[in-house]
């Protein structure tokens, strides 16, 4: 059994539904389903049907990773390299600017979460040098490992209550997001900020700290 074909017999386990009714639900064959995640077969628009229905973003196609070679405690978040691009493309199927966003957010989270959950630290590279950092504080990172409830990984960020948020919200994660957003100009959101076309106020606080540095 593979990753894809266990986290979302994982998922379907804790909200106490079937691969029947999975199947069901996105117009397929309870062993055409079975089979595709078996086999590796199934297609990117199925596994958003299948993220949909679950109430899932698509990182479910991510297979789990491993710490770098060099310094196994660490694990790089998707804000460098490749995994940023990735998470652009999933979430392109969001016309509205403030969606595709919160998309992007979701994934950061999830990936930093995974991380955390693996035992790994989780470092990205600062957008004010070529040097890789740490996310959080050791002290944050345990609190996060050991307060928010198990599962809460595979819900999106945007969906979660208010208790669980408040323990990612008091880090510094969401700094490091819009600080290599703002660098990188993505989904040219700084064109949108001076145009004045932005009024979501977790967004104006960090271009204005990003504005002071």
């Amino acid at each position: 059994m593979n990753y894809l074909e266990l986290k979302i017999k994982e998922v379907l386990v804790q909200e106490n539904k079937t691969m029947k009714w999975l199947a069901d639900e996105i117009g397929y064959s309870r062993q055409g389903l079975t089979n595709g995640l078996s086999n590796k077969t199934i297609k990117y628009g199925t596994l958003e049907k299948i993220a949909d229905v679950l109430n899932l973003r698509t990182f479910l196609a991510f297979p789990p990773k491993g710490g770098d070679k060099d310094d196994p405690k660490f694990i790089d978040t998707f804000l460098d390299g490749v995994d940023m691009r990735i998470a652009l493309m999933l979430c392109s199927r969001y016309n509205r600017f403030s969606d595709r966003l919160d998309c992007i957010k979701d994934y950061f989270v999830w990936d930093v979460l995974d991380s955390i959950i693996l035992g790994y630290m989780p470092r990205y590279t600062s957008p004010f040098s070529a040097n890789k950092e740490p996310l959080l504080t050791d002290k944050q990172f345990n609190h996060i490992k050991e307060k928010l409830p198990s599962g809460l990984k595979e819900k999106p960020f945007s969906n979660w209550s208010e208790e669980p948020a408040k323990i990612i919200n008091s880090t510094s994660i969401f700094k490091a997001f819009y600080f290599t957003i703002f660098k990188k100009n993505y989904m040219n959101i700084i064109q949108y900020i001076e145009d004045d076309m932005i009024k979501d106020n977790e967004i104006l606080k960090y271009w204005k700290e990003w504005n002071k540095v």
